[in-house]
């Protein structure tokens, strides 16, 4: 068994403890921690988890309370497919690369397996230190994005962000990673295939046409705006 080791970041990244396996960039599973803060509202201080899968074509992501999860696939010809999944109801929803692209939403893939743009580092968000741990490198960057406040501790080898920090309008809202693991050996495990299939799939672009069922109407509002790449 793979030993995991400790990367315990000072004060100055701004990071608690992360717990890493040894383990490929690509296939690895990680949970994250979102925590959301108001200057305004202190006592509205919030943190839940978030978990997120990659192999080579497959990106997963799931809310704290698995209710809802979002899957990502790159076929052979560089296609992005996304499935929006809704695990309790046991339902999908489908949208092929021509919704996507109709919807205007993110499809670079490289995004979409690091969580953030890696684009984004050495432009927007500037190299602001470095640091070895374990032999492995983390960089922080900051900067402004879409006029957001936003620091970014970085993983180069994983490709994977640590932290991201945005502040905006007194509202500070973190992605921290808890723990990572190799994704064949990590305990919180993705939709299977076979879970897949057996759920009722619904496509996009027939949604207009199912606007008075009760599912539909309980998700269509949600259908922009909500997805990891975007």
């Amino acid at each position: 068994m793979t030993k995991p080791w400790i990367l315990a970041l000072p004060a100055f990244w701004l990071v608690s403890s992360v717990v890493l396996a040894d383990q490929t960039p690509e296939a690895t599973a990680c949970v994250y921690l979102i925590n959301t803060s108001s200057a305004q509202k202190p006592e509205q201080h919030t943190t839940t988890p978030w978990y997120f899968w990659r192999s080579d074509h497959r990106v997963e992501t799931r809310n704290a309370h698995g209710e809802s999860g979002e899957v990502w696939e790159l076929n052979a010809r560089g296609q992005i497919f996304y499935t929006k999944l809704f695990h309790p109801a046991g339902k999908a929803i489908d949208y092929t690369p021509g919704d996507l692209s109709a919807l205007a939403l993110n499809t670079d893939w490289n995004q979409i397996r690091s969580i953030i743009d890696p684009k984004l580092l050495g432009t927007h968000l500037k190299r602001s230190g470095e640091q070895t741990v374990d032999n492995q490198r983390v960089e922080r960057y900051a900067g402004t994005v879409d006029g957001v406040s936003t620091e970014v501790l970085w993983l180069p080898e994983m490709k994977l962000p640590v932290r991201i920090d945005k502040i905006q309008g007194g509202v500070a809202v973190s992605l921290r990673l808890a723990e990572c693991k190799p994704l064949a050996s990590a305990p919180w495990v993705m939709t299977s295939d076979a879970q897949m299939q057996s759920y009722k799939h619904l496509d996009y672009a027939d949604l207009g046409d199912k606007e008075n069922d009760p599912f539909v109407k309980s998700v269509i509002s949600h259908n922009e705006g909500s997805h990891h790449g975007h």
